[in-house]
């Protein structure tokens, strides 16, 4: 089962609204690529019911709708970026069942072949391009299909990386690929309160829990240069808590606060910058006692200078990618 694609209490808001620095490591990183140039910001958005696909300058101009899928659940949601910023993929339910598709700019979606379930979602792109990943559900009736995948760019060849939990509400999802692409980061949800970030390797082996069960941890997402990982934490409604954006080492260690939410405040689903110098995040904002809004923000790795981006209060954007594309 997918978990819900906005928190619980931006879902809140969501329906009140439409009704009314740590140390760095030493030594090298292995096959990591030279630092690009920082371009659009691509990420979903209402129009209607149910999400699109929107691209927007990191300085706020030049808002883009890109997609125009049915309006049905779940729209079109979870984009991201190819490497070189020709592409877009995201998932949507616009065949039968859930799938995975690709467009250009100014193209057409094309689903990608991958033939392993009725639910093939949230992608991520390896750095070099020819591999994609993805998280796989059919439901609780065949819990050893769950997991996440890997397969060509062109969806050839999916193959399963990881089993998930055997568990009815257990699932694995929100996979990032490290830059030397040996290793994804993914997150691991063990029921509605609890998930923690895990990384991989490609084949695997070599499974390990990066954060504690009790954050609720989620939305990994790899610097370009592979030595940090950002994450939130409380990606469910947690009474009395409020989800942070962290960064921590691959290991897990040195972990740090980036944001310091005051009462109400929930900031979640990061992702780098291509240069690795700024920061996009979504943050909920309150408004009143049952209203917020949600918007896309983005600061320096170290917190510091917030700026918002996309100013689209009643329309939710969130799940932010940061590309190339001019």
């Amino acid at each position: 089962m997918q978990r819900p694609l906005i928190t619980g209490f931006v879902a809140v808001a969501a329906v009140a609204l439409t009704t009314g620095a740590s140390a760095e490591p030493q030594g090298p990183i292995a096959r990591v690529a030279s630092p690009k140039h920082n371009g659009r910001i691509v990420f979903q958005a209402n129009a209607g019911r149910f999400p699109q696909v929107f691209t927007i300058e990191p300085d706020g101009s030049g808002l883009t709708q890109i997609t125009h899928v049915a309006a049905k659940d779940p729209g079109a949601e979870n984009p991201i970026w190819s490497p070189d910023g020709t592409t877009i993929a995201f998932d949507t339910a616009a065949g039968k069942g859930v799938n995975i598709y690709t467009m250009s700019l100014g193209g057409h979606p094309a689903q990608l072949p991958l033939r392993v379930g009725a639910f093939n979602g949230d992608p991520a792109s390896s750095s070099d391009g020819a591999q994609m990943s993805f998280d796989q559900d059919i439901g609780p009736s065949a819990p050893k299909v769950h997991g996440i995948f890997v397969a060509n760019a062109d969806g050839s060849n999916a193959r399963r990386v990881t089993t998930g939990i055997r568990t009815t509400d257990a699932f694995d999802t929100e996979s990032q690929w490290s830059p030397d692409g040996e290793r994804i980061a993914f997150t691991r949800v063990k029921n509605s309160k609890r998930a923690a970030v895990f990384v991989v390797n490609l084949d695997g082996t070599g499974l390990r829990r990066l954060t504690p069960w009790e954050l609720d941890a989620a939305s990994p997402d790899w610097s370009p240069d592979g030595r940090k990982i950002l994450f939130n934490t409380y990606f469910d409604f947690h009474p009395g808590k409020f989800s942070n954006v962290y960064s921590t080492r691959p290991d897990g260690s040195h972990r740090t606060l980036l944001t310091h939410a005051r009462r109400g405040v929930h900031s979640f689903r990061p992702a780098w910058s291509p240069d690795g110098t700024r920061i996009v995040f979504t943050r909920f904002t309150p408004t009143g006692k049952r209203t917020g809004r949600v918007d896309l923000y983005t600061m320096n790795p170290d917190g510091t200078h917030l700026r918002r981006v996309a100013n689209m209060p009643q329309a939710f954007p969130t799940n932010p990618d940061w590309g190339t594309a001019p």
